[in-house]
């Protein structure tokens, strides 16, 4: 009686994982969700009317819009370890809470309802529609199923 051993072959090439944790950086980062949420955050809704007189002088003189809310929002931790990926994502623009916070929270700590009354979005509400988005890609490159993954050349 003979043994004979023959070497199993995969059907499919095998995938390479090493740019896996690369993609669902670049997926978390400030060319995917952090990236998204800011986007969504630094743009201005319409501006309405004023109630009382326009400022004439200082930075909002005769009603201007300065900006200054829309720049200064910034990725401020991409935390990379093993088990997990996060972002984190503020404004430190003193005002920024008021303006754009979440919607809930003690006083001082969410956003105004004369803020929200004007169409300005809450990061709570512009997180979770951006997370939306981009959890099915996160899942399909965990699942390997993204066409951005390279194969492995088959070993010969």
């Amino acid at each position: 009686m003979t043994l004979r051993l023959r070497a199993i072959r995969p059907r499919e090439f095998p995938l390479a994982t090493d740019n896996m944790l690369a993609l669902i950086d670049e997926e978390l980062g400030r060319r995917g969700f952090a990236g998204g949420v800011i986007e969504d955050l630094a743009n201005y809704p319409a501006a309405l009317p004023w109630k009382g007189p326009t400022p004439k002088s200082g930075p909002r003189k005769d009603g201007r819009r300065t900006g200054t809310l829309g720049r200064n929002w910034r990725i401020v931790r991409l935390e990379r370890t093993r088990a997990r990926r996060s972002v984190e994502v503020a404004n430190q623009t003193p005002y920024a809470v008021y303006v754009e916070g979440p919607p809930r929270g003690g006083q001082g700590q969410r956003q105004t309802a004369n803020m929200r009354e004007r169409g300005w979005p809450n990061i709570t509400a512009v997180a979770r529609k951006r997370w939306a988005e981009h959890q099915p890609i996160i899942v399909r490159i965990l699942a390997q199923r993204d066409p951005r993954l390279r194969r492995r050349p088959m070993p010969r």
